[in-house]
């Protein structure tokens, strides 16, 4: 986290350069996975069934809805790009373009990789296993494809942090120059002119979240916070243009209202669901997030 604090005070290119890099080396060797389960054919198509359960219940329901939370973890990132818009050329065409591309490469590469589990460990044994991609080169070419791809992990949660770091900052130092937080995280490096303070104060606050829980309880509870807002901004869409419809909206909603409406319910049923099945973590982050309202009110006072 200091590391790529570092980095990114020193320019977006440069933390730009250390995001590509390391997405490149996650996205090639799961390519590398997917092409190994169909070279070296260490698996049965059998393992794909059965497709579906043979009953469905209110506890298999809320099971999935738990199970959720990793997966959209794992596809989460597509809004991050938003964060810097303000840095992006011609925001209006490449945003969207950012967005959708990219969101299209994570479902094709995370399906395909997900299916070369199956096909090569079969349901059972992906089930009983805690360490899915590991056991899965295993399998295919040995121990050696074991280490390997635990070091793509490596990459893969490296790259990750990389991306927030990159990011995330420029969200607070808006907060900052807007008046809502401390206005110190609004400022720019003399040198560099980058969001400095603003990077240095997320990595911090990030390393003391890690000391919070383990992995699984970080998701959680970030998870649980970040969909409701996803729940709000959506949802906000049809709220403002009822409030404001001679706003200009650059950006066009395909099959407006349903696609929101659909959009709203299901987040909403998720953010329920994650809140009783995982009741510690989802509280935890709701206080995290209610410790802010104090500073917010403050500084609104002070504007005002």
């Amino acid at each position: 986290l200091l590391g790529l604090a570092h980095v990114n005070t020193r320019g977006a290119r440069q933390g730009a350069g250390v995001q590509n890099l390391f997405t490149a080396l996650k996205v090639a060797a799961l390519v590398a996975l997917v092409g190994l389960a169909l070279v070296t054919r260490q698996g049965n198509a059998v393992n794909f069934l059965p497709l579906g359960p043979d009953h469905i219940s209110g506890g298999l329901l809320t099971a999935v809805g738990l199970a959720m939370i990793s997966t959209l973890f794992a596809y989460d990132g597509w809004q991050n790009v938003s964060f810097v818009a303000g840095e992006i050329r011609d925001p209006q065409r490449n945003l969207p373009r950012s967005i959708i591309l990219g969101v299209l490469i994570v479902i094709v590469v995370y399906v395909s990789a997900s299916m070369a589990y199956i096909y090569v460990l079969g349901q059972p044994r992906i089930a009983a296993s805690e360490r899915v991609a590991a056991d899965a080169m295993a399998a295919m070419i040995g121990p050696l494809g074991a280490t390997l791809i635990s070091l793509t992990i490596l990459c893969s949660t490296f790259g990750a942090i990389s991306a927030n770091v990159l990011s995330a900052p420029r969200v607070i130092f808006a907060m900052g120059r807007d008046g809502v937080l401390f206005p110190q995280l609004a400022d720019v490096h003399e040198r560099y002119g980058t969001p400095a303070t603003a990077i240095w104060a997320l990595a911090i606050w990030a390393g003391v979240l890690t000391l919070t829980g383990g992995y699984e309880h970080l998701i959680t509870m970030s998870g649980f916070v970040t969909w409701i807002f996803f729940t709000m901004v959506v949802l906000s869409v049809i709220v403002l243009r009822g409030k404001h419809p001679e706003w200009d909206r650059p950006y066009r909603v395909t099959g407006y209202p349903f696609t929101v409406i659909v959009f709203v319910l299901v987040s909403s049923a998720f953010v329920v669901n994650t809140l009783v099945g995982s009741a510690r973590s989802s509280l935890m982050g709701l206080g995290l997030l209610l410790l802010g309202v104090p500073f917010y009110l403050r500084r609104r006072a002070v504007r005002t």
